[in-house]
């Protein structure tokens, strides 16, 4: 299932009730649909779509939110992303779940974070898996200030990639309305340079260094030229390394 296509009626809508979150969820994270970043592929019948987990807004019932179907207690909901090439560091997991009147309806029990590093189109790489008590307010790694709501903040290694798939394990089985509540999805950076044609060196900049860089590397099929979503090194992967490149220029962040 493809579902890239239609976003470009998409805009973006900070989260419902940030009072609740010690750290409010972000809108321009990597994984942003603002940062470029689309769904290549999703469990079915997401309402009002899996696009709402990276910051945009499809209204539905609670708008900024997704709804995951009921998969069973124990199975996995899914949602596939490509960015831009990204290194991550993190990732920061907000959701809720109906509380303990409902039996913790909505919940998760487990997070996964996959990613497709040598653009092979097969996840292989685990960023990130990680337990977590449906009883949100039990949860000993939980961060926020309410107790139906689930805020995580969670490192790993460094991971290049530019697709990513993120797992989200049912948590519930009481009857009806126990898929997963998914409220937002931050990747937090590899590190403090923001530049994304940055290739070369330890000072955070971009120059003609990193033209060749990337030039020799493309020349290569190295991975590490894969700056487009679909796997492979292609002329995609070029067009999209100039345009960072020349955003680079233009970024009073990135000097030359």
């Amino acid at each position: 299932m493809k579902l890239g296509a239609h976003l470009g009626v998409i805009v973006t809508l900070a989260a419902p009730a940030l009072a609740q979150w010690a750290e409010p969820p972000i809108f321009d994270d990597p994984l942003d649909v603002a940062s470029g970043s689309f769904v290549l592929d999703a469990t079915p019948n997401i309402n009002p779509g899996p696009d709402p987990a990276f910051g945009a807004n499809l209204g539905g019932p609670e708008p900024g939110t997704c709804f995951f179907p009921d998969v069973g207690l124990g199975n996995i909901a899914y949602i596939e992303l490509a960015t831009p090439q990204t290194t991550l560091s993190g990732i920061n997991v907000y959701a809720k779940n109906d509380g303990s009147s409902f039996s913790f309806r909505r919940a998760m029990q487990r997070f996964t974070l996959l990613a497709d590093t040598d653009g092979d189109g097969s996840f292989e790489t685990v960023a990130v898996e990680q337990q977590i008590d449906p009883d949100y307010d039990a949860d000993p790694n939980n961060q926020a200030l309410s107790a139906e709501y689930l805020e995580l903040h969670l490192t790993f290694a460094a991971v290049t990639a530019s697709t990513w798939r993120c797992e989200f394990e049912q948590g519930a089985a009481i009857g009806s309305f126990e898929g997963i509540r998914i409220i937002e999805v931050d990747g937090v950076g590899g590190g403090d340079c923001a530049c994304a044609a940055h290739l070369t060196g330890d000072t955070c900049a971009t120059n003609t260094n990193d033209f060749f860089a990337f030039l020799a590397l493309y020349q290569a099929q190295d991975p590490a030229a894969d700056f487009s979503p679909g796997g492979g090194i292609n002329t995609n992967d070029f067009f999209a390394y100039l345009a960072a490149y020349q955003t680079d220029l233009n970024n009073p962040d990135c000097p030359g």
